[in-house]
């Protein structure tokens, strides 16, 4: 009986063993098939799967797969839980390994979410702290084994963080839970964002206290991660340390500090570029605060463009009640490039903010720079007289429109290069800018008093810039805007006013005014024209047309001979194009104009220049010049043509000239003139020149005849006199003419001692009427004076009552039928060249040479 009853319990044994262990075998089988599909279906997930893969007295391995649609959101390839009996038994897993896993983020409208995960919401009141942390089991260590968190964004390149690292939670005992009380781990991230993080945390009834460390932090995010219009700063590393304690009860921040340096900052977008401290120094930077304040510290950025600025910025952030208050300040320093401290510029600013989601944001600076140092500009110039500079702003921004003002105030400022000067007087400059939902305008005002050119004795006076900005140009409302000068002036004297009139559409200005002489001249030189902005080009037109002008037209700083006088009208035109670079010309006639000065006289004048390559002062070749006539002390000059050019401002070249002379023609050829070397030096060739009239303008009033002369007239001009370098005139060999002086005393004066009494007579009376075969006129300086010698060789028109004595002599008679006996004369006499000097120096005076 007793071992019957022994093989039976054997037996039961035995099946008890074989159904145990073919429970334990088929337990992954059973739970993937019963216990999971069931938990499964309780998720928010599209696609849910879970499935044992191992199973032992020690450990348990599997994995899980949660889709949301086609997407996949979490992936865990191999999870892991070790465990033994008896930590079982005390409720506790000795680690959770996650290996491989990737959870998939997606960002909606600023924030991150898991597709598919809708955050159930409650009315009802939360758990208290000491709830809060309670789990039914705790877990000793959690490894996370090549881990993937990926983050996406339609349209955009998704986000990689690769995680490795182990976290050792510290639970204690409450009943049959276990309570955390503390949180040790550290982490390797790689991938798009790479660091090594150690972290702390100590949770007790009272408070949360974490301690997070960062060393050697770096990201690389995909491009257009953050938009198009965003660009990231790029950096070598980043190390910070974050002290954070929290409330427990409400899970509110209490108070925190973060404290930070980034090592090779640099940031470029083409229009802003910035790097983090100088000299290979880190940047560094700190946070404090407590959930409703905040602090921050930033040291020291380095702008390179626009412009080189050192920045240091501190300041506190106030939020409560829906709404922020900041206030701080900044202080910078302007640098030269390549980071020097020569003519460094220090700036300090102050600013307070406030928002609210209600009433929009208020911002207000207020700066100055306080420095007695010289700013030093491009090409060799320089700035000084920012000790004074000051400025102040004021933001309004609301949902539906944003107003800023800024004005910027200093003393006197002082531009100067080697020996070239400007100064101004205070400058007043402000900017108006207005944003609305469909357009933003902005406006810049300024008057200044004064900008001088000491060494040019110039000087522009009320200057008044009032520009509108807009860059909407679909905008059918042009804006109004103006700029006027009211007056410029050289050596203390009103030269011009200018006032013009801008209206724009967008970047596309146009505008129209007019120059206005000062003074005594009424001279006004409309003008108008239109910059496009986009295509930076521009052009400008001008016209001038006068009734009349003369000498009141001239400022009286420019060195003319004070009794010239001159009339006529004035016409010109011109046109300024740019389009990269400045293409200028300009026209000028000078019509039915009068001049006189210094015993010149000119009539009809009529004088015409173009300037095609302008700024450059060089004329088109072959400008012409006429006037009708030309007296020249005793000397009348009718029928003057010449064509020149204008080389350069101090170089007038001639490259012909004709007159009319004694009814013939004085020609020359090309002379150059410059107020450096004010000579003239030339030949007038003369052609059919009248003898007659010639010595009529010569002194030999009245004198009559026919007959013309040909040569040449060697003319040499300077500061110190007039000379005629063996000039001579003659007649056509073998053609001979008619002479008759009326005034016989000059000749007597310049034929000299002649012993012979009748003969001298006889001379006289001969050129009373005088039949020459030939004739010869010299020209030659001789001091002060211009000699002219007169040769004559012929015999009287008429028979004279004269005969030869017995001796040979000439005497007179009024016996016979006269004498016609051939003479040949040598006359000589002088002119004084002081009016012809005076003239000439008058001319150098016009030419520059008063210099």
């Amino acid at each position: 009986m007793a071992g019957s009853l022994l093989k039976k319990l054997t037996l039961f044994l035995l099946i008890s063993i074989i159904i145990a262990l073919i429970g334990f075998l088929a337990l992954p089988f059973l739970i993937d098939r019963m216990v999971l599909p069931s938990m499964l279906a309780k998720t928010p997930f599209s696609f849910s799967r879970a499935s044992m893969s191992r199973i032992t007295p020690y450990l348990v391995e599997g994995s899980v797969e949660m889709h949301d649609g086609s997407s996949p959101v979490i992936s865990i390839p191999r999870f892991q839980i070790r465990f033994t009996p008896q930590s079982l038994l005390k409720r506790k897993i000795s680690t959770l390994v996650l290996d491989h896993a990737t959870l998939h983020f997606r960002r909606e409208n600023g924030r991150l979410v898991l597709p598919g995960f809708k955050p159930q919401t409650s009315t009802g009141d939360s758990l208290p702290a000491d709830k809060l942390f309670l789990l039914p089991l705790g877990v000793e260590s959690l490894i996370l084994d090549q881990c993937l968190i990926v983050i996406h964004e339609t349209g955009r390149s998704s986000l990689h963080i690769g995680v490795s690292g182990q976290l050792s939670p510290t639970f204690n005992t409450h009943g049959t839970n276990h309570r955390l009380e503390a949180l040790n781990g550290s982490f390797i991230l790689s991938d798009d964002i790479s660091a090594a993080v150690s972290a702390r945390a100590r949770l007790d009834d009272e408070e949360i206290a974490l301690e997070v460390k960062i060393d050697n932090g770096a990201f690389t995010l995909p491009n257009g991660f953050l938009g198009d219009r965003f660009t990231l700063p790029h950096f070598k590393s980043l190390s910070a340390e974050l002290e954070l304690v929290a409330d427990a009860s409400v899970f509110s921040l209490k108070h925190y500090k973060l404290d930070g340096t980034i090592t090779g900052l640099r940031y470029n977008d083409g229009k802003i570029s910035f790097s983090g401290g100088l000299e290979d120094k880190p940047l560094n930077f700190a946070l404090s605060g407590t959930h409703d304040t905040h602090t921050y510290w930033l040291d020291t950025i380095f702008f390179e463009s626009p412009t080189n600025l050192r920045v240091n910025i501190a300041g506190k952030v106030l939020y409560r009640g829906g709404q922020a208050k900041t206030s701080g300040s900044a202080s910078a320093t302007w640098l030269n490039p390549g980071f020097t401290e020569t003519g460094t510029i220090p700036l300090s600013l102050s600013y307070d903010a406030i928002w609210s989601e209600s009433s929009g944001a208020t911002l207000v600076i207020e700066g100055s720079c306080d420095s007695d140092l010289d700013l030093a500009l491009a090409e060799g110039w320089s700035l000084s007289g920012l000790d004074g500079l000051h400025f102040t702003g004021t933001l309004e921004s609301t949902s539906q429109q944003l107003q800023a003002d800024l004005r910027l105030a200093s003393g006197p400022l002082h531009v100067h290069r080697d020996f070239l000067q400007l100064m101004t007087s205070d400058l007043d400059l402000n900017v108006r800018l207005t944003s609305s939902s469909d357009q933003i305008e902005a406006r810049i005002t300024t008057l200044l008093k004064e900008i001088r050119l000491p060494d040019k004795e110039l000087s522009v006076k009320n200057i008044v810039l009032d520009i509108p900005i807009s860059p909407d140009s679909s905008s059918i409302t042009k804006n109004q805007g103006k700029v006027s000068i009211e007056a410029v002036e050289m050596q203390d004297e009103q030269f011009f006013s200018l006032a013009a009139n801008l209206e724009n559409r967008g970047f596309d200005y146009t505008f129209e005014g007019a120059l206005e002489m000062l003074g005594g001249a009424d001279l006004k030189i409309p003008f108008k024209g239109h910059v496009d902005g986009p295509s930076q080009t521009g052009s400008l037109t001008w016209t001038l047309v006068t009734d009349k002008i003369g000498p009141g037209i001239l400022p009286s700083f420019l060195s003319l001979p004070a009794d010239l006088d001159f009339s006529g009208r004035l016409e010109a035109q011109g046109s300024i194009d740019y389009d990269r670079t400045i293409e200028a010309q300009a026209r000028a006639t000078l019509v039915d104009t009068r001049i006189d000065f210094n015993n010149v006289a000119i009539e009809d004048l009529d004088c015409t220049i173009e300037f095609p390559e302008l700024p450059r002062l060089r004329s088109s070749p072959s400008q012409r010049c006429t006037a009708a006539a030309i007296d020249f002390s005793t000397l009348y000059f009718s029928d003057v043509s010449l064509t020149y050019r204008v080389e350069n401002p101090q170089t007038l070249f001639i490259e012909r000239s004709k007159l009319n002379w004694c009814g013939g023609t004085l020609e020359s050829g090309s002379l150059r003139l410059s107020s450096q070397t004010p000579e003239l030096d030339t030949t007038f060739f003369c052609s059919r020149i009248g003898l007659a009239e010639l010595l009529d303008q010569f002194g030999f009033k009245g004198t009559e005849g026919e007959g013309s002369l040909n040569g040449r007239l060697p003319v040499k001009l300077s500061r110190q006199r007039l000379d005629f370098d063996d000039g001579f005139l003659f007649s056509t060999p073998g053609t001979g003419g008619i002479v008759r002086f009326s005034d016989t005393d000059l000749l007597r004066q310049g034929v000299g001692a002649v012993s012979e009494a009748g003969f001298l007579n006889y001379t006289l009376q001969a050129l009373e009427d005088f039949t020459y075969n030939w004739t010869k006129l010299s020209f030659d300086s001789a001091g002060d004076d211009l000699l002219l010698t007169l040769e004559l060789d012929g015999k009287p028109s008429t028979a004279l009552p004269f005969k030869f004595d017995k001796k040979g002599m000439l005497v007179e008679t009024d016996q016979g039928q006269g004498l016609k006996y051939p003479i040949r004369l040598d006359v000589n006499f002088r002119v004084p060249l002081v009016d012809l000097f005076q003239i000439g120096q008058s001319i150098n005076t016009i030419m520059g040479s008063g210099q």
